[in-house]
């Protein structure tokens, strides 16, 4: 399925505000008490944001290869595969 211009831009919109959302409750991660239970919540907040950044590259990549045809992905299969 192609991805239309409207769609990708939706995408993108709702995965930077849930990613800003992460990373506003990190830093205001500074204001609960020490202790396991703020590093467990921050550490989980941690592996969101990361999996958030790479749903946007993702994304991205599927943006950019959309109007691939089977000949560039041949192409690119041979170069990634002579990445050593």
């Amino acid at each position: 399925m192609k991805l239309t211009r409207k769609e990708y831009t939706k995408q993108y919109d709702r995965l930077l505000r849930e990613l800003d959302t992460v990373e506003t409750a990190m830093g205001d991660i500074q204001a609960l008490p020490t202790g396991h239970e703020r590093w467990d919540y921050w550490n989980g907040l941690h592996d969101k944001a990361a999996d958030l950044k790479t749903a946007i590259k993702d994304l991205a990549h599927q943006w950019d290869t959309r109007n691939w045809t089977s000949q560039d992905w041949q192409q690119w299969d041979l170069v990634t595969s002579n990445i050593d």
